[in-house]
């Protein structure tokens, strides 16, 4: 039910089964799963806290917790939980990797490079480690080295759309375009609504100066994210650039009146400069 979407049914499933054995670690853990699939984060947080009372040396359940308070913002604290996790079972790569993600995200590149050499020693098919990898080494400038970890990934894991997109976004940046669109491409076969995939086709055919393609992937955007600034100041400037003032202006103002402040000024300028009514 939970993978279905049938999140009010999934919760009370999980609390009946959590009645059944209120000492079961796992079905708490499931429960806690639900709510904060529900965006009931307290709810979780006291239902994976009950499970750590219950069983203190369980890795999977600091695990668990690591990834919700990361979900959360609380990066410290998902740091620290999952370390728990690693020290509790250090042979489970998906901790490490785990590890890794939040590290990375904190700008921690170096402990994020040493936690995922540890996730692909313990399982070197782990195709996510893999994709972690060449998304680090991406950020870094290692992009031979980068080209080889995405490589991995997609060959252990051909299926995984986003993969594809993070390879494309990395092709992008070394300039290797025609290859990019490919990747990007690839990767809206595989997941029409990757939103990301779309963008990034855009932008990519908006550098090409193929007009007409970039207004069809910035609104396949819309149609996935009505509200995104950055799709509707893309899609506003290339329709100004095709001499369509009213469609421009139309989504320019949109992006002007979005939350990100350095995108509402970029449109907003947009807007001064096509002169519209």
């Amino acid at each position: 039910m939970l993978h279905t979407g049938k999140l009010p049914e999934a919760i009370a499933a999980y609390r009946r089964a959590v009645q059944l054995s209120p000492k079961s670690p796992a079905a708490l853990r499931s429960l806690a799963t639900a709510l904060q699939a529900s965006g009931q984060t307290a709810a979780a947080t006291e239902t994976l806290n009950q499970a750590i009372r219950l069983a203190p040396a369980d890795p999977i359940t600091w695990y668990r917790f690591g990834l919700l308070d990361d979900a959360s913002g609380r990066h410290a604290s998902a740091i620290e939980r999952i370390g728990k996790a690693i020290t509790l079972d250090p042979s489970l790569p998906e901790q490490s990797r785990g590890l890794a993600g939040v590290l990375l995200k904190t700008g921690r590149v170096e402990q994020a490079r040493g936690a995922l050499k540890d996730a692909l020693r313990i399982d070197p098919y782990d195709d996510a480690a893999w994709n972690l990898q060449a998304r680090l080494l991406t950020q870094t400038g290692e992009l031979d080295e980068a080209v080889y970890s995405f490589e991995s990934a997609i060959r252990l894991n051909p299926a995984e759309a986003s993969y594809l997109y993070d390879y494309a976004l990395a092709l992008a940046r070394m300039n290797r375009l025609a290859e990019a669109a490919g990747r990007a491409q690839s990767a809206i076969r595989l997941n029409p609504k990757l939103a990301e995939a779309h963008e990034l086709l855009g932008g990519l055919y908006e550098r090409a100066n193929d007009l007409s393609n970039a207004v069809q992937a910035y609104r396949r955007v819309l149609e996935l994210k009505p509200n995104a600034s950055r799709a509707h100041w893309r899609l506003g400037t290339v329709l100004a650039a095709q001499n369509d003032v009213a469609g421009a202006a139309e989504h320019l103002r949109k992006a002007a009146a979005g939350s990100d402040p350095a995108i509402a000024q970029q449109a907003a300028q947009a807007l001064r400069r096509i002169k519209a009514p």
